[in-house]
């Protein structure tokens, strides 16, 4: 979602004032890159298995907390290179099973004529939210500093989280579950 996007630049931004070494804001980067594509596989077999809105929920509330805590400790000038390195790591864990749950919990969304319209919506919206979340960022640093970046990210999960729980199960053998 967008929040994501936002705290990813707002990431760069932060390690940007901690460090003029490339190589460690590089590095804040890839640890959240490295653990999304370590960890999709075990996130992608997990949602075969277990229910994705569970999964997702899951996600969302580690995210929640990963995008509060980093809030905080930037709003408090207690963040630390590793404190990026370190939560960087474990969004991209968190990420690693979001994706595959959303993209697996998409086509039990719709009927089966209405699944490649759905993806295509699905992914529309993915790659808007990588537009608009830095932008947005961008717009919230400059006015409240970066931890309001953080902080919008904690907030943008709660629509998510209400849209999941209210979702009705499919029920086990619908031609759309096969």
């Amino acid at each position: 979602d967008s929040g994501t996007w936002m705290q990813w630049m707002a990431q760069g931004y932060v390690m940007s004032t901690l460090t003029d070494s490339a190589f460690m804001i590089g590095l804040a980067t890839f640890a959240t890159g490295v653990a999304t594509i370590i960890f999709t596989p075990t996130g992608g077999s997990a949602a075969d298995r277990s229910d994705k809105r569970k999964i997702l929920i899951a996600t969302q509330v580690a995210q929640i907390l990963f995008a509060l805590a980093m809030g905080w400790l930037v709003q408090s000038h207690q963040i630390r290179m590793w404190h990026m390195i370190v939560f960087g790591s474990l969004l991209g864990i968190a990420i690693g099973f979001e994706m595959p749950a959303i993209s697996a919990l998409v086509p039990e969304l719709v009927k089966r004529e209405e699944i490649a319209s759905a993806v295509a919506l699905d992914r529309s919206v993915f790659h808007g939210s990588r537009l608009i979340g830095p932008s947005v960022a961008g717009i919230l640093v400059g006015w409240w500093g970066a931890a309001s970046a953080f902080f919008a990210n904690a907030i943008s999960f709660v629509a998510l989280i209400i849209a999941l729980v209210s979702l009705p199960k499919r029920p086990t053998g619908t031609a759309e579950e096969e």
